[in-house]
């Protein structure tokens, strides 16, 4: 039994096929979204990422969500025919990730070295994402680690520097933008 994946053919072989959920997401925002990149790569960063439990992949857009809940009684998965997703086998909470004889916080990878040990490296920010009031995120990067900000519908930016960035493990820049409705006065 095989099925077709990003125009790849993926074999019950190399992954039980029993583990991929076809025509389903888990509707929740992504803790990451990676593109242009393979099935397996996307399932490794998941495996190394301490908060990341299950993945969505967008089959006509080859985009992957990286998400740090599976589903249960509060949040089902949905039907939806555009997605494919997985979670990690055998790991019901971050908790239970464990990188060589430790657990990795939730903004470090698991690395294995050439050597054979295993350490957690800040791979994103200490901090949650800024929020904005009437301000929506517009794009985020990962390398560097950064967020860009828009104002919503009705709503002018002001300021000079609307992107923020992190260093690994660090905290966010301030942010030097706001979002106001034209023509009041603040």
């Amino acid at each position: 039994m095989s099925f077709i994946i990003n125009l790849k053919t993926v074999s019950c072989d190399l992954q039980p096929c029993f583990d991929y959920i076809i025509g389903k997401k888990l509707s929740t925002t992504p803790i990451k979204v990676l593109s242009n990149i393979s099935l397996e790569t996307c399932l490794s960063q998941c495996k190394s990422l301490a908060d990341c439990l299950s993945t969505n992949y967008h089959r006509h857009e080859f985009i992957y969500q990286l998400i740090n809940r599976k589903k249960n009684n509060n949040e089902a998965l949905l039907d939806d025919w555009d997605y494919i997703h997985k979670e990690l086998p055998d790991i019901a909470h971050q908790t239970e990730k464990i990188c060589g004889v430790i657990v990795c916080n939730n903004y470090s990878s698991c690395l294995h070295t050439s050597t054979g040990k295993d350490v957690c490296i800040a791979t994103d920010c200490s901090e949650p994402l800024l929020t904005l009031k009437n301000g929506i995120v517009t794009s985020r990067t990962n390398s560097p680690i950064s967020a860009s900000y828009g104002c919503i519908p009705g709503y002018t930016g002001v300021g000079s520097k609307n992107t923020i960035f992190c260093p690994p493990g660090g905290k966010w820049t301030p942010l030097y933008y706001r979002c106001e409705r034209p023509g009041m006065d603040h």
